[in-house]
């Protein structure tokens, strides 16, 4: 049953390319009462679907994020993949885009009410998802730690608060993109694999 029907596309003109277009591509969902939040990595925004209504507007939108690689554009996009309700606030992870910087990815959190977004877990690369931990502070997992070198894994980290210095849970996951908990375990996708990782904490 369709509840709204994002545009495959929207118009975004460039020098000499009149007719260029930027997709759509809808990537993490969260729920919250009867709305639902979508973001949409190609279009660096949050959507917000009023599931009532069946209408949709813009939330909040990212800008871009600077480029440290040495190469390639000063600033790239910023990716929003992972999106999570903490209360009355959304974080979501931002993956960036090519080259990927190192170092320069993060985790947002986004005012549901206002739309006001700010950095809240910086320092991450190719940054995939986000949990409050059970326990308290927060995990976070990243897709690469170089997204330009094939041998790089994935990286699960813990941190006490969103200032504190991470601890390496795991750094051989191979292209995780999502996670699950229960009070005892991380449940891990891994994308090229087809594996579920399971970390007893």
């Amino acid at each position: 049953e369709l509840v709204v029907d994002f545009p495959d596309y929207v118009p975004e003109p460039r020098p000499g390319l009149p007719t260029a277009v930027r997709q759509s591509n809808p990537f993490g969902i969260a729920f919250k009462g009867e709305h639902a939040y979508v973001a949409d990595a190609s279009a660096n925004i949050i959507r917000d679907v009023d599931l009532d209504a069946r209408t949709f507007s813009t939330l909040t939108q990212f800008g871009p994020l600077p480029n440290n690689r040495g190469f390639g554009p000063p600033f790239v996009e910023a990716v929003p993949d992972t999106v999570r309700v903490v209360g009355d606030q959304l974080l979501v992870t931002l993956l960036t885009g090519f080259p990927f910087p190192i170092g320069n990815a993060q985790v947002r959190v986004v005012d549901i009410g206002t739309g006001t977004n700010s950095p809240f877990i910086t320092g991450l690369t190719s940054a995939i998802d986000v949990l409050p931990n059970d326990g308290g502070g927060y995990v976070t997992l990243e897709f690469s730690t170089d997204m330009l070198n094939p041998g790089a894994l994935g990286r699960l980290r813990s941190y006490a608060d969103a200032t504190a210095t991470p601890v390496v849970i795991a750094n051989c996951l191979i292209t995780p993109t999502s996670m699950e908990q229960d009070t005892n375990h991380l449940y891990i996708t891994e994308i090229f694999t087809g594996r579920v990782v399971k970390i007893t904490r």
